[in-house]
Parts: structure tokens; sequence; C-alpha cells
């Protein structure tokens, strides 16, 4: 049984980031979460973090475009997380 949870963590290890379970990656040495302004994560009664995966080279795209996508977008407020890239 170990043996199989063992593979199993090393499958995800090494999966992308769209096959991988976000509590595995974003875990607290990747997300700012302090009690500041700056944290990676903003929860309030009219404002909500979306955590958004993107398919490699296509990071420049979504942030010229992300503002449009719907209503009620904080402007310039997409961030990517420092040392979190796809395989």
């Amino acid at each position: 049984d170990f043996k199989t949870q063992r593979g199993n963590m090393a499958k995800k290890e090494g999966a992308n980031l769209t096959n991988r379970d976000l509590v595995d990656v974003l875990t607290p040495d990747v997300v700012k979460m302090q009690g500041s302004a700056e944290d990676d994560f903003i929860y309030t009664e009219h404002l909500t973090t979306v955590v958004v995966i993107l398919p490699r080279g296509s990071d420049a795209e979504f942030a010229k475009n992300y503002e449009t996508f719907t209503e009620n977008v904080v402007p310039m407020s997409a961030r990517k997380f420092k040392d979190l890239d796809d395989k």
C-alpha cells in the first residue's frame, strides 16, 4: 500500500498543473498569506480571488485581455505565483 501511495505521489509531482490537485500545488511556500493587502488570496463580501491555470506561453495574451472576460474584474489585478511554472 505504501509503494502505491509513493508511486502516486511521484506521478503527481511529474504531472502538469492541469492534472494536479491545487491543494498540493498552492502550498504555504508558494502562496503569500500574511493578512495584508499583498496577500495572494482575498475573500471579502464583494471580492474573491480566482485561480486560473493557463497553457504555457499564453500568459501575455491573458494579461492583455482578462479584464474584458466578464464584468466586475479588478483592473490590473492579475498575478503570477513566483516559482510556480508548469512542467
